[in-house]
């Protein structure tokens, strides 16, 4: 079994009616997505499936999320656009696009990031305790909050 993993990344709004009343209201975020295909062989030219062209696919679709509202999108008229949803959204996608035999989408990972004078970090690890202010204060996630 081969394995290709591509990194990429957008921004976009939405809401979500389905959980909590804070996430109801237009929001965004900014969101890595990891993808990965898989296949039991190698081509010709020793590779599972030309990186680049997996590249291009997944750019293709970042594009049609970048700096959009997804709740607009065709795809999500039904379904919400939660981080989950648009892991089955890329995936979908991204299996329609790949002519190569063989060759299936394996894993799709969305996950939230904040991005820092000091580099970019997931959603979950921003918020956690032992946080601290420019001056050396404590600043957990309740504070950060307030």
């Amino acid at each position: 079994m081969f394995e290709l993993k591509i990194l990429n990344h957008f921004s976009a709004a939405h809401q979500l009616t389905m959980v909590a009343k804070k996430c109801e209201n237009l929001h965004g975020h900014n969101w890595k997505v990891e993808v990965c295909v898989k296949g039991e062989r190698l081509n010709d030219a020793g590779v599972l499936v030309d990186f680049g062209i997996i590249k291009g696919y997944v750019k293709t679709i970042m594009s049609r999320l970048d700096h959009h509202f997804l709740n607009e999108l065709p795809y999500f008229e039904k379904d919400a656009p939660s981080s989950e949803n648009l892991a089955v959204y890329i995936a979908n996608c991204l299996q329609e696009m790949i002519d190569e035999p063989g060759v299936t989408v394996s894993r799709v990972t969305t996950a939230k990031y904040v991005q820092t004078p000091r580099g970019v970090f997931e959603l979950k690890f921003f918020f956690s305790s032992g946080l601290e202010t420019a001056t050396g204060e404590d600043m957990s996630a309740k504070t950060a909050k307030d």
